[in-house]
């Protein structure tokens, strides 16, 4: 994306690199014209980019305006409608939007196959897709979603199982742990609980768990893979017409707090960060 916007020839000097093929060789000075990976202001110039593009197409493309506005995450979009008809026009639209600054769009996909015909193979996220099987998945911000079952899944590796772990491991274990929307709250904070116990043990970075500690971590590693059978459905049944309320309960203890929502009635997890009673999760 960055490759695809020309800066200001005025600033131009102000991206140069010295580059050479080999040692042997003399060192060259180069201009870069383009926005590039590294400099500060790069991702700014990127997003302001799409904001004015959005601005210029408004008028002939106003779905794909507001896309652009609003459903955008660098150069990954996001967005869906609440019926077929708008969403293939939004297509369109995008797709000639983009199109006119350069920007082509690659890697689609869609919980329905009608969304993705007439889009080029190679521009697809993988072919299959368009048969709709079940294994048909995709990693939109990092979180897997599964086209035609609708819903999003994780897939995590276990981590290994040692006859001891000391300090150093687990916490680098816990920080490895990859949950961008909070889904996963209630099988995190029960790491980062461990990881409590081990700064109140006072151990250094490469000395064993206590006994304790260690029973607890254990039992964390043992299901720590189950949530991969975790699914989430995508569409929460919600249309423009509908009315709804959002109710939002907090509760806290010495190891946590939690947050949950009541929408229309059913009880949602809403947010879950370290220092939660346990017990009241179960």
């Amino acid at each position: 994306m960055y490759r695809q916007i020309r800066v200001d020839p005025k600033h131009a000097s102000l991206q140069r690199i010295l580059f050479r093929d080999s040692p042997s060789k003399p060192v060259q000075d180069f201009e870069l014209h383009t926005v590039t990976f590294g400099v500060n202001c790069a991702p700014y110039l990127a997003i302001r980019t799409l904001l004015k593009l959005a601005e210029d197409t408004e008028t002939d493309f106003p779905l794909a305006a507001h896309i652009l506005r609003k459903c955008m995450y660098v150069d990954d979009v996001l967005a869906g409608t609440h019926d077929l008809e708008t969403a293939l026009s939004a297509r369109d639209q995008l797709i000639s939007a983009l199109s006119s600054a350069k920007f082509e769009l690659r890697k689609w996909t869609a919980n329905n196959r009608s969304i993705l015909e007439g889009i080029s193979p190679d521009h697809l996220l993988d072919e299959k897709v368009l048969s709709f099987v079940e294994s048909s998945g995709s990693k939109p911000l990092g979180i897997r979603w599964n086209a035609q079952l609708d819903t999003f899944y994780f897939e995590v590796a276990p981590i290994a199982r040692k006859s001891s772990y000391t300090k150093r491991e687990v916490l680098s274990a816990i920080a490895k742990l990859f949950d961008p929307v909070g889904w996963l709250g209630p099988v995190i904070v029960v790491a980062k609980m461990v990881m409590q116990k081990v700064w109140l043990d006072s151990i250094g970075w490469d000395d064993s768990l206590s006994s304790a500690t260690d029973a607890d971590w254990r039992k964390f590693v043992d299901s720590y893979t189950d949530v991969n059978s975790v699914r989430i459905p995508r569409w929460v049944q919600y249309t423009p017409d509908c009315s709804a309320e959002l109710h939002v309960f907090s509760d806290a203890s010495e190891k946590a707090y939690a947050g949950f929502k009541a929408y229309r009635g059913n009880l949602f997890q809403l947010g879950l960060h370290t220092w939660v009673d346990s017990g009241k999760l179960e």
